[in-house]
């Protein structure tokens, strides 16, 4: 059983019937070919032996008339039909003045006396105006076999049967090295599929072969690609939850368990504080489910055409008590007509509030930000600018990474979750735009 299925599993793969489809229809043009060049063949033979001696009749009278005047008898005749035709190629019959057979190349019939109507099917051999014969040439259906237009017809007979079972076998062996290499890049396909299928997203194949096997090539990379991607998102999210939640909850719990010991009171300052890390956790877990969302490409976008400047100058209204608390000079210089863009307005405001809040984190007391806008090379581009200390400039590429921070050293409370730059440059990115930084 086991064996059969090997053998079923064998004959079912695709190149073994590619091999046997292209060597069938070569099977069959072949045959048609031979036969029709056969026939063809045939033919024509048969078409050159009636030309050839289409014209014999009157001519051989004449030698028959001569030889009859030179002996006045038929004697010996028989060499000299058997000379014009040999190998009895053709049929030829002479009888005398009675109409008695006197030579018949068949052997059969001589001696016979034929009938009226016979002769007067037969040409009439005459010398001075006397009938001394009558003769007769039937030219057969088909080729005599010992002729050598036979002969001929036979080798070439073998000769294309040959060459067919030569193009038969040229043909399977063709087909098969076609077929295998159109179906190498399939079973390494296969191979990089079933790797997949293992857990390795590392897989690639070579994009080469047919438009088809190339197109297929190119889908199954992207598709490895993003499945390594969504894979190294899911990782980076699982580390990033990790890692941002183990502080805030090993506060709160710390401050749960001293409560408990009776180490902190229990009143509402210290369940404030815990009010706040709690909060806290509740911003990071909403943060990382939209920076996963957006860096997955399924944020959803609600576009419309809005006006930038209006946008502009509410965020930085809502920002304006803030930036009094520190003594920051928050100002929105926009030009008079900036075009109406199609966008989401509530994304775009969350990517203004997140520039202007760490724009006001970083910005000293007394310091100055302001928001601008402006067209260029036919987009818009807006501005959030500061006077704050600056970014080094071997850090400025790491400015929207996922929880970096110039200064390790603060944390959360006074430097923010380090998702906001993140979240800004996928949501600006899902708008087809570019955010970048500059110091």
């Amino acid at each position: 059983m086991r064996r059969g299925r090997g053998r079923s599993f064998r004959f079912s793969a695709l190149w073994v019937r590619l091999t046997a489809a292209s060597t069938f229809v070569t099977l069959i043009v072949l045959s048609l070919s031979f036969a029709l060049s056969y026939l063809s063949l045939r033919i024509r033979l048969q078409g050159y032996i009636e030309g050839r001696y289409g014209s014999v009749p009157s001519i051989i009278s004449k030698q028959l008339a001569t030889y009859y005047q030179q002996r006045s008898s038929w004697e010996g005749v028989e060499l000299l039909l058997e000379d014009d035709f040999p190998l009895g190629l053709v049929e030829t019959t002479l009888a005398d003045a009675d109409g008695t057979v006197v030579y018949a190349s068949c052997g059969e019939g001589v001696g016979d006396l034929l009938g009226s109507d016979e002769r007067g099917r037969m040409v009439p051999v005459t010398l001075e105006g006397q009938t001394v014969g009558y003769w007769r040439l039937n030219l057969p259906a088909s080729l005599a076999p010992e002729s050598p237009e036979w002969f001929l017809l036979e080798n070439l007979e073998r000769l294309l049967i040959l060459g067919a079972v030569l193009a038969i076998g040229a043909g399977l062996v063709i087909s098969g090295v076609l077929a295998r290499s159109l179906t190498i890049p399939l079973h390494r396909l296969v191979a990089a599929s079933q790797a997949v299928a293992g857990g390795d997203l590392n897989q690639q194949v070579e994009e080469k072969g047919s438009d088809e096997v190339v197109q297929m090539a190119l889908a199954f990379n992207e598709m490895t690609a993003a499945l390594k991607k969504a894979e190294e998102l899911r990782q980076n999210l699982m580390a990033d939850v990790a890692h941002e939640l183990r502080t805030p909850l090993s506060v709160v719990q710390g401050n749960l368990r001293a409560i408990l010991d009776d180490v902190y009171p229990m009143d509402k300052a210290e369940i404030a504080h815990l009010y706040d890390e709690t909060r806290l956790l509740s911003r990071l877990v909403n943060d990382l489910g939209e920076l996963a969302r957006a860096e997955a490409g399924q944020l959803s976008l609600n576009r419309r055409t809005m006006d930038v400047g209006d946008l502009c100058r509410t965020t930085v209204a809502n920002f304006e008590p803030a930036s009094d608390s520190k003594e920051i000079e928050l100002s929105c210089d926009l030009p008079p007509s900036l075009p109406r863009i199609e966008a989401d307005p509530d994304r775009l405001a969350q990517v203004l509030r997140n520039l202007l809040a760490n724009a006001l984190r970083h910005t000293p007391r007394g310091g100055r930000i302001a928001v601008t806008a402006g067209l260029e090379a036919g987009r818009v581009r807006i501005t959030v600018a500061d006077n704050g200390r600056g970014i080094p400039t071997e850090h400025l590429e790491h400015v929207f990474d996922r929880f970096w921070r110039v200064d390790p050293a603060r944390s959360r409370e006074n430097g923010g979750s380090g998702l906001g730059l993140a979240i800004a440059k996928s949501l600006v990115e899902a708008h087809g735009g570019r955010i970048w930084a500059e110091s």
